[in-house]
This record gives C-alpha cells, sequence and structure tokens, in this order.
C-alpha cells in the first residue's frame, strides 16, 4: 500500500532521533525555534515545509525534495546546514503570542489516523528549553494526549 505524504507549513527539527515540528504564520519564529533548538544539539529536518509520511505506525517528518538541509535566515538567505530525514515525530508546537499560562488539557495532531501531542507555546526567549522539558515529559508519560495539563 502506498504511504499517505502531505506537506504543511511546519518548520522541524529532531532531538535524540526524536522529531518536533513547529508551526505557525509567517514571521511567528519557527525558524528562530529551530535555531535556538539547533544550537542546544538538535538537527534541522525542514523549515517551513515539512512533509509528512506514515511508516510503521508513525508520524515520519522529512523535508521536501529539493530542500534537503536549506533553512531561510531573514535579512541573509537561504544557507545551507546539517539535516536528516525521515524521522518519527513525537512533538507538534503551534507558536501562538496568546497561549493558555496552563492548558486545561493536551491536544493532539492528527496525521491519517496517527496522532502526536500538540501544544500551543508564546515564542518566548526560553522557547527551546521548554520545547526540549515537554518532550521529555512526554517521553516519560507524563504528558499524554487528552490528560489535564501538568500542575494546571
Amino acid at each position: 500500500m502506498a504511504q499517505q505524504l502531505k506537506i504543511i507549513h511546519a518548520s522541524s527539527v529532531a532531538i535524540d532521533g526524536q522529531a518536533v515540528i513547529i508551526m505557525g504564520p509567517s514571521g511567528s519564529g519557527k525558524t528562530q525555534s529551530c535555531l535556538d533548538l539547533i544550537d542546544r544539539g538538535a538537527m534541522l529536518i525542514a523549515d517551513d515545509q515539512c512533509v509528512l509520511s506514515k511508516n510503521n505506525g508513525h508520524i515520519h517528518i522529512s523535508s521536501i525534495s529539493g530542500f534537503e538541509g536549506k533553512i531561510e535566515l531573514r535579512n541573509v538567505g537561504i544557507i545551507q546546514m546539517e539535516h536528516c530525514q525521515n524521522i518519527p515525530a513525537a512533538l507538534c508546537v503551534a507558536l501562538n503570542p496568546n497561549a493558555p499560562r496552563f492548558p486545561s488539557k493536551y491536544h493532539s495532531f492528527d496525521f491519517d489516523g496517527l496522532q502526536i501531542v500538540k501544544m500551543e507555546m508564546a515564542h518566548t526567549p526560553n522557547i527551546a528549553q521548554k520545547i526540549e522539558l515537554s518532550l521529555q515529559q512526554i517521553n516519560l508519560g507524563n504528558i499524554v494526549i487528552g490528560a489535564n495539563a501538568i500542575g494546571g
């Protein structure tokens, strides 16, 4: 059976073999969030457009063909970076300047019958740390889809 493919307006990085999708409108901080995470050891998957596929029961993330390793830096241009492809997704971050301090519950990002945790976050100077800690909590089983927020 052919795998389902979808292109979304988002950027993504890999942290310890897990993809983090960062969504938001143009200018919301997707690329900057990725750069902040890359500075902390993450690796670029895709900038601005991510290809979603379904592999072995997981959502996998890649860049669109021809744009592997390319990232657009405003006021600089497009540069080439070390990158990776076809990484299983674990977290989707939706950038929102009005994200609630404590969400009432954790939501899901859905693709072709598969789900991962989706969290709203404001783009703040410490967003890389918040994303890393959120991913850690997902891996520990403390953040799950539909559950009440930690501390909320």
